[in-house]
């Protein structure tokens, strides 16, 4: 198994791209942290993953709290001991003209998929720096690669994820 006992933090893991990688790492060998906004979510993602205790953490987060960011990382490290691989999955998309995009949900955006990634990102450094290994995954990254002329919010907000890289 390639990630065999591997320590993966899958952020926004209880359903779609999250919830594939997390199986993926899992039938990998990993040992993996989830989160997602609600309790509800994170324990039937945990249910439906049917691992072993040793190799499963579930934590209700939001990501673009400081403090449950501080607890996610808290409770990983103590019951793993390392973060291998971080993903930066949590996030959403305002798929829309830019023109058309409402401030507030501007704002959103930034906080979940510009601010929570680098909050998250610098969180999991310190430890893998130590190692002198890790990994940092962003898949909500990918519309920058995007030519279209009308770029939208979450285009834009990606780009400052990449600019960051």
């Amino acid at each position: 198994m390639k990630l065999d006992g591997k320590v993966a933090l899958v952020t926004g893991s209880a359903r779609g791209l999250g919830w594939e990688i997390v199986q993926i790492y899992a039938a990998e060998g990993a040992k993996v942290a989830i989160c997602d906004l609600t309790q509800a979510d994170v324990d039937e993602a945990a249910e439906r993953l049917a691992l072993p205790p040793e190799k499963l953490l579930g934590v209700k987060a939001d990501v673009t709290s400081e403090r449950d960011i501080n607890n996610l990382f808290h409770l990983t490290l103590e019951k793993f001991q390392r973060l291998d691989v971080l993903v930066n999955n949590a996030g959403f998309g305002a798929y829309m003209p830019f023109v058309d995009l409402d401030p507030d949900r501007a704002e959103e955006l930034i906080r979940v998929q510009v601010l929570a990634v680098t909050r998250l990102t610098r969180a999991a450094l310190p430890g893998m720096v130590a190692r002198g290994r890790g990994a940092i995954i962003a898949p909500n990254t990918e519309p920058t690669q995007s030519k279209r002329p009308s770029s939208n919010g979450s285009a834009s907000t990606s780009a400052s994820t990449h600019s960051t890289s």
